[in-house]
């Protein structure tokens, strides 16, 4: 009954999804009916736009072009010619006009003098409705309304700006101009109102819009339009017209004048009183986007209908295959006895009372092997968790308690590791609830984890002596990606274990200082399985260079392959800092930073073989400085130490980077060149005393002069040591002291 009663409540779920899901789909339709109309409503606005700021633009350039040609003619002498003179020079300048019907001349009276279309003169056309009404303000062009008719002569004035446009009439524009106490003359052009249409369909008006061009009083000027409007509509073009007036230039509206809505774009000329309304029937407009509309819903409609047959079919072929479940989950359940059998896990059902109601065979294998630990009978589940005792001290810990839970649906699930009593098992318990037809109950999950648990202790303290290891130590797989790393690793190179792992050494510490033989030999030698040993400078998180002993072991697998990498890493930065400044206090003058006298000799020695061995030419300088004594004696020891070091960085500044300056004691100094002839080595030797005797050296806010006396000595073959050829130079250098210092000697010249 109950399995009965769930499957209706089923099916009328199932029912009311599908419905709605039709309603949905019938609200997306309507939805996207409506925004395709919006999108076609706005592209056509934008179309009348387009209109309107096309025909404004070339109203303007055209009346602007008339404007320049009265303006034009009115200059021209106007005073000096008579009628006949005007009526040519008036049909000469509309050959070439074709949006002008003809040009008038009219007096101070308004009558028309002269004019290209002889049957103009003598009239005397109506002038008080032009716009801008300032007719004394001369040099404007001033705009009449609509005419029908071809001209002056047969013209007369369209009224009515709702009457349906003439198919036949011209626009009278006017200029005036002074001519002194005589009074104005002024030209009046007829423009061709054709002119405009023909351009406004050759841009490509649709067929469903529109275009009036009106004056500021809503004058009617021309119109594509064929019909007369509406009076609702008139209303609504004299409020726009009055808008105009007051700043509005350009923008747009949707009216519904006479029950039907029209899309409404307009653009008013800056410099002229005349603006432009575009109007399209928005009906019109829409009726392609609706016309999609209904031929999308054909297609979409029987769609969404066969798709919900579809699913209502699946869904009674599933509530078929969900009864045959049913009846298998029913057999199924009389061969889990056979299946729990042959699981290594002991498994216990334990139904609502508490008692055992079905056990496996492991679990009867262990009761057997514990039958002084397990009681005997009927087991409860208090009685079984009393053989555990938990790892931890909070009484929730407890099997009892935890078993108890999920019986009672206080817990969906309970599990824990625990100890038997005896304390030489370690087993790992899980409870699930279990619930089938009118069985319930709790399902116990028993597993033997007593080996895990000692590797786990195993590891434990393994992975505890690496963590306290002083080294870094990193572990990677044969692709060099690290998979473990120890505290001491994040010390070293500020990468804590988390960035480090995924990634290779080469990646985060690589400093680049070692080549490419250097690290294909590495590789060579762990791939054949061997250790190696050896040092390298890589580079912290932070960019700071470092040296480091590393020593590299492979770990192969069960099969001998190369499984793991075990690198450990020492940093022996400040033994190399050590090692380098001891090197330095043996090779470096600590004054100056220049080679002291063991290290110049060694080099002197080394230079005088080569000129033995290939016979090329090398020359030694001996510098003095003079009177240094005087300087300590005046300034100080530490402004003679400070002359020393400035005149080492001068020295240092004329030498190439093969030739070496070294200080030999006190405030003598040599200076090593090789591949340097006597004239080279007097050159550089000039270079250096005119640079130190002409600049004073600043130390303490004083300037202290000093000057240097140089020997210069070639390398010779026959020279019997290094000691020889320092000898000559330095005689070279006694003689430049004796000669009144500041000089320079040779020694060939003492020969």
């Amino acid at each position: 009954m109950r399995r009965y009663r769930w499957s209706r409540l089923a099916d009328l779920g199932f029912l009311a999804f599908l419905t709605a899901c039709a309603a949905v789909a019938g609200a997306a339709l309507y939805y996207h009916g409506q925004r395709l109309e919006r999108q076609a409503a706005t592209a056509e606005r934008r179309l009348l736009e387009a209109d309107a700021l096309h025909t404004l633009d070339h109203l303007e350039q055209t009346l602007t072009t008339v404007n320049l040609t009265l303006q034009s003619l009115l200059e021209t002498g106007y005073t000096t010619h008579d009628a006949g003179t005007w009526n040519t020079l008036l049909a000469d300048a509309l050959r070439h006009a074709p949006h002008l019907r003809s040009l008038s001349l009219l007096d101070d009276h308004g009558q028309v003098q002269a004019s290209s279309n002889p049957a103009n003169i003598g009239l005397r056309p109506a002038l008080e409705d032009y716009l801008p009404h300032e007719s004394g303000r001369l040099g404007l062009l001033r705009i009449g309304s609509l005419h029908t008719g071809r001209d002056l002569a047969d013209g007369r004035p369209v009224g009515d700006p709702t009457a349906a446009p003439p198919e036949l009439g011209f626009l009278p524009v006017i200029r005036g101009v002074a001519k002194g106490e005589a009074g104005m003359l002024s030209l009046l052009a007829t423009v061709n109102v054709d002119y405009f249409l023909n351009r406004i369909w050759a841009h490509g008006l649709e067929q469903t819009a529109w275009i009036d061009v009106l004056r500021y009083d809503g004058a009617l000027l021309f119109s594509t339009r064929e019909r007369a409007l509406d009076a609702a509509i008139q209303t609504a073009n004299t409020d726009i017209v009055t808008g105009w007036r007051t700043g509005y230039e350009l923008g747009g509206l949707d009216q519904a004048p006479a029950g039907h809505t029209l899309i409404t774009t307009w653009r008013v000329a800056r410099a002229l009183p005349i603006g432009v309304l575009a109007r399209a029937e928005r009906e019109q407009a829409v009726q392609a986007a609706r016309l999609e509309i209904h031929r999308q819903a054909i297609i979409l409609v029987p769609l969404i209908i066969l798709a919900m047959a579809g699913v209502l079919a699946g869904y009674v072929a599933l509530r078929r295959d969900a009864r045959r479940r049913i009846a298998a989950q029913d057999r199924d359940f009389d061969r889990m006895a056979c299946l729990l059998d042959a699981l290594p896990a002991s498994v216990l059902l334990f139904g609502q009372d508490g008692r055992a109601l079905l056990t496996n065979r492991a679990w009867q294998e262990f009761a057997a092997t514990h039958a002084a630990q397990v009681p005997h009978g009927a087991l409860h589940y208090r009685d079984y968790a009393r053989l555990f005792r938990p790892d931890g001290s909070r009484s929730d810990d407890t099997a009892e308690a935890g078993i108890g839970a999920v019986l009672l649906d206080e817990k969906p699930a309970f599990e824990g590791e625990f100890t038997l009593a005896d304390g030489h098992s370690a087993l790992r318990l899980l409870a699930r609830p279990f619930s089938h037809d009118r069985l319930r109950g709790v399902v116990v999950l028993q597993l033997d984890v007593s080996d895990r648990k000692r590797a786990e202790e195993r590891n434990r303290l393994l992975h505890a002596a690496l963590d306290a290891a002083a080294n870094a130590i990193v572990i990677t797989d044969p692709d060099a990606v690290i998979e473990w790393a120890n505290p001491a690793f994040a010390a070293l190179t500020g990468y804590t274990p988390d960035e480090a792992v995924g990634r290779k050494p080469k990646d985060l510490i690589s400093s680049g200082r070692q080549d490419a033989a250097f690290y294909s030999a590495l590789w060579e030698t762990i791939l054949r399985g061997e250790v190696w040993r050896g040092e390298l400078v890589n580079k912290r998180k932070d960019g700071q260079l470092y040296h480091e002993a590393l020593t590299i072991t492979p770990v192969p697998d069960r099969s001998g392959r190369v499984a793991h990498f075990v690198a450990v890493k020492e940093d022996v930065t400040q033994r190399k800092l050590q090692e380098h400044d001891l090197k330095r206090l043996a090779s470096v003058d600590p004054l100056t930073g220049v080679s002291n006298r063991r290290v110049f000799m060694e080099r002197l020695a080394f230079e005088l073989a080569r000129v033995r061995r290939y016979g090329e030419a090398a020359a030694l300088l001996m510098l003095d400085l003079d009177h240094f004594k005087l300087v300590n004696d005046r300034h100080g020891h530490a402004a003679g130490d400070a002359v020393l070091r400035s005149f080492t960085e001068r020295a240092a500044a004329e030498l190439r980077q093969t030739d070496t300056l070294g200080r030999l004691g006190g405030e003598e100094f040599a200076i090593l060149l090789p591949e340097t002839d006597e004239a080279g080595a007097c050159e550089l030797a000039e270079r250096i005393r005119l640079r130190l005797a002409g600049q004073p050296i600043e130390y303490g806010g004083q300037s202290i002069a000093v000057t240097v006396s140089t020997g210069v000595a070639l390398l010779e073959s026959t020279d019997p040591h290094a000691d020889a050829v320092l000898a000559r130079a330095d005689e070279a250098l006694y003689r430049a002291k004796q000669r009144g210092r500041n000089r320079i000697e040779c020694a060939d010249a003492l020969r």
